[in-house]
């Protein structure tokens, strides 16, 4: 019960309006990216479109239980961009550019977000709390 408690009130924490304002920006900073990439291959792609992509890409990822929706976030970000009109190959890069962009953002923040963790426990430096 304990493991329980303890993981109930992680997911409290995570309720907080703090971490939803935060969750949104990382949203929309998921969707420029994406959208940057694709204008940037030469697609004429609407933001709105971008969006839709992406945030059914997310769900999906999501609801197949797959860490980091590997695979099927993946292929539905990339089939919802072709039924939206943009050249396949220029979908299938757009998504293998995004997967690793938010892959290497991933990485930097997590080996950053540890360095910090790791200093402040050996009392090498003092956070602002």
């Amino acid at each position: 019960w304990k493991k329980f408690f303890l993981s109930m009130h992680s997911t409290a924490a995570l309720l907080r309006p703090y971490y939803y304002r935060s969750l949104r920006i990382l949203c929309f900073l998921y969707f420029i990216i994406l959208h940057s990439i694709l204008i940037t291959l030469g697609s004429g792609i609407d933001f709105s479109h971008t969006v839709v992509a992406a945030s059914v890409g997310m769900f999906l990822g999501t609801l197949s239980f797959i860490p980091m929706g590997l695979g099927s976030r993946d292929i539905s970000i990339d089939g919802i961009l072709i039924l939206y009109g943009v050249q396949p190959e220029i979908a299938e890069l757009s998504v293998i550019l995004l997967r690793s962009l938010t892959l290497i953002l991933l990485s930097v923040t997590s080996i950053c977000y540890l360095l910090v963790i790791t200093l402040k426990k050996s009392n090498k430096i003092d956070l602002i709390s």
